[in-house]
């Protein structure tokens, strides 16, 4: 099994364990099942997740990294709160940030040079016009693409055009 000591340093610096990656990754399993454009589209448990095999420490077959990182890059949470947001739920569907309603890189894959545009069009359908039916809760009022890629990291909001993007609290002092 490789080490990637970068990987094990950027989750130490963030208080991100194990157990939150397999938490994560079974979220965007779930939402994966409701995509029809993913090409993985079964759920599987955090127990599964878990007891893969392990690919590169500490991640398994079923992980991706990126998803807790850019959060409080984003201005969604303070940086070591990543883990309590996807322990209470708040990046499911239904919680108070959805992330990955699509299922992510882990369900869609990581086609080089589309993978950003995926996302805008996730984003788009759901936050400008309501589209993504049963990945995104009612009505909602703005959305966020966010990429960690070298050469530099990026994110991108997108307000429904009736919503100011001041509406935001992470845009309140723009």
């Amino acid at each position: 099994m490789a080490r990637v000591p970068i990987l094990e340093g950027i989750f130490h610096d963030h208080a991100i364990s194990h157990a939150t990656l397999a938490k994560v990754a079974a979220k965007n399993d779930r939402n994966g099942v409701s995509n029809p454009s993913a090409f993985r589209r079964k759920a599987i448990s955090e127990e599964e997740i878990l007891a893969s095999p392990m690919l590169n420490y500490p991640l398994t077959k079923y992980m991706f990294w990126a998803e807790v990182i850019p959060l409080a890059e984003n201005g969604f949470c303070k940086d070591g709160e990543q883990e309590k947001l996807v322990a209470d739920g708040e990046l499911e569907i239904a919680g108070r940030l959805p992330v990955n309603t699509d299922g992510g890189l882990i369900a869609n894959g990581e086609p080089i040079g589309a993978s950003g545009f995926r996302q805008v069009h996730e984003v788009c359908c759901s936050a400008a016009s309501g589209r993504a039916t049963g990945r995104f809760q009612a009505s909602p009022r703005w959305g966020t693409r966010s990429s960690m890629e070298p050469p530099a990291p990026q994110a991108c909001r997108f307000f429904r055009s009736d919503v100011a993007a001041h509406a935001h609290p992470t845009c309140a002092a723009t």
